[in-house]
């Protein structure tokens, strides 16, 4: 029994997505473990400030229209690969503000002394996760037939679709609460 389960532990640890999840979330908690350190000139937190909230805009329109477009498809008024169109054009546009908003969250000085910068920091790591998680979803969504109907669909694989527009709604809104909390505590 207990053979059993590590070997199946070495293949979920093994597995190529497994490592794209380590080493993401490893990215993120050094970005945000070194901006606690980092203390930028004014000019440059102001910056960096604009910067984050054009990355927020990106990223987080383009899952809006996503996640949309997907409840569109959950309610039976668009078919799968209307879905799977639109996200392919959007979800670049999601990991480049990602990105910006990583790399400006360098120079915003967050105070790791308190939970809220690790409450963000928690929902960065679920967003940018549940973000490889629907790439797999893709994938497996576009393996259906064209015309596919949303009740042919796997449960499971209907499952995930809706876990993964509630993880990233969960992620983005209490990113962005906890960003404007902060905003507000520095004035």
């Amino acid at each position: 029994m207990l053979s059993e389960w590590v070997r199946n532990l070495r293949k979920i640890l093994l597995t190529r997505h497994t490592w794209r999840h380590v080493w993401l979330s490893a990215l993120i908690v050094g970005v945000f473990v070194a901006a606690g350190w980092i203390r930028p000139p004014e000019l440059l937190f102001e910056t960096a400030l604009v910067l984050h909230l054009l990355g927020l805009v990106l990223s987080l329109g383009a899952v809006l229209v996503i996640d949309w477009t997907g409840l569109a498809w959950i309610a039976g008024l668009r078919q799968v690969r209307e879905v799977l169109r639109t996200a392919e054009a959007a979800t670049p546009l999601v990991w480049m503000g990602l990105v910006l908003l990583l790399a400006s969250g360098l120079f915003l000085e967050p105070d790791l002394s308190t939970p809220l910068p690790w409450v963000k920091m928690g929902a960065i790591l679920v967003l940018a996760n549940n973000g490889l998680v629907v790439g797999q979803v893709e994938q497996r969504l576009l393996q259906l037939p064209r015309e596919v109907r949303r009740e042919d669909v796997p449960a499971s694989l209907r499952w995930r679709v809706n876990g993964s527009i509630v993880a990233s709604h969960l992620g983005w809104w209490l990113a962005v609460a906890v960003g404007v909390v902060t905003m507000v505590q520095r004035r």
